[in-house]
């Protein structure tokens, strides 16, 4: 009868993955986790079928994989002793806190990328908007300036007509004081 890593290992006590870093260790198996592949002591023992899913227009769809699985008879040859047990399952545990670990720095240092980006955008914001009130500051103050040149502007035009008017409003008072004068010795 075949059977899978992880059956094989129940027979152990073993989880499937703990059965195959055993068969690793003994040196049926070769590779990493997820890539493992048949060594020649193990091959008179393991048979390997290869999967494909069938066509389709996505690569989920276009998967491919295997499965292994051993003859009852590895089980006369396998030497499984609680030592070698509690190293695979060191290990394995020391493998675990390794990609923890490695996680925790990908992800401490993807968030402080982020809050990097983050205070670049907002920095630049700040930026941005202290420019406009700079520049509406500054419209203003034309603003005010073009009003005060309209005002000055409009009193010295104001001063200068009559500068140049109050000559002739002078002849004109004159020339009126004149007839008034002829009219009331004429009328007298």
């Amino acid at each position: 009868m075949q059977l899978s890593a992880t059956e094989l290992g129940k027979e152990y006590g073993l989880s499937g993955e703990e059965m195959n870093r055993v068969l690793v260790k003994l040196g049926y198996l070769m590779g990493e986790p997820g890539d493992y592949d048949v060594t020649i002591k193990g091959r008179p023992y393991a048979v390997t079928k290869n999967f494909h899913r069938g066509t389709g227009g996505y690569g989920y769809y276009n998967r491919y994989w295997n499965t292994r699985t051993f003859d009852d008879s590895i089980k006369d040859v396998l030497e499984v002793t609680k030592e070698l047990v509690s190293e695979v399952r060191a290990e394995i545990e020391e493998g675990k806190l390794l990609r923890a670990a490695v996680r925790k720095a990908a992800r401490e240092k993807a968030n402080a990328e982020f809050l990097a980006k983050e205070a670049a955008k907002q920095a630049e914001k700040l930026k941005v908007e202290k420019e406009l009130a700079e520049a509406l500051t500054k419209k203003e103050n034309w603003k005010t300036v073009g009003k005060v040149g309209l005002v000055a502007s409009g009193i010295l035009l104001t001063g200068y007509g009559v500068y140049k008017v109050t000559p002739y409003l002078k002849q004109w008072r004159e020339k009126s004081k004149k007839v008034k004068e002829k009219e009331t010795v004429e009328t007298e």
